[in-house]
């Protein structure tokens, strides 16, 4: 069982970013209808951060502030958009599904150790996919947070 997990563990893993269609493998309808979503959000806050760049010019305060938040969604953006289309990733990704798949042990020490460094990774991935998401979360809310409180 333990050693079924360990070989599953690159489909563990890849589950937020296939949800948002932007793991560039197995690729389903699902998977586009999210891709479209995320470009479409993104593209949207994008746009809307240039807008209030433009109104709000004369404040040089505001314009370095703004430029901030738009350059770091930016770069979230081409991040995001680097996984997926990115052929090199996707050639890495296919590489360790093989492996992790099609790989023969010589003896039960080798396979022993590859599980439990495949389990201390899934427990790193878990313990840290938490404060990425609360973090996320409050990162998209904070505009809606501080506009119903003005």
């Amino acid at each position: 069982e333990r050693f079924r997990r360990a070989k599953n563990i690159l489909t563990y893993v890849s589950l937020p970013l296939a949800r948002l269609g932007l793991w560039p493998v197995d690729l389903t309808t699902r998977n586009h209808m999210g891709f479209a979503f995320y470009i479409t959000f993104q593209a949207f806050h994008i746009v809307m951060e240039v807008v209030e760049l433009v109104m709000v010019f004369d404040d040089v305060q505001e314009v370095i502030a703004n430029l901030m938040v738009t350059s770091f969604q930016c770069i979230v953006a081409f991040r995001a958009l680097n996984v997926r289309f990115h052929p090199g990733i996707r050639g890495v990704i296919l590489e360790m599904k093989k492996f992790h798949m099609d790989h023969k042990f010589d003896g039960d020490e080798e396979k022993r150790i590859y599980v439990e460094s495949i389990e201390k990774a899934e427990r790193f991935h878990r313990y840290m996919l938490r404060p990425a998401w609360v973090s996320s979360f409050v990162w998209y809310t904070t505009p809606i947070v501080l506009h119903l409180s003005t």
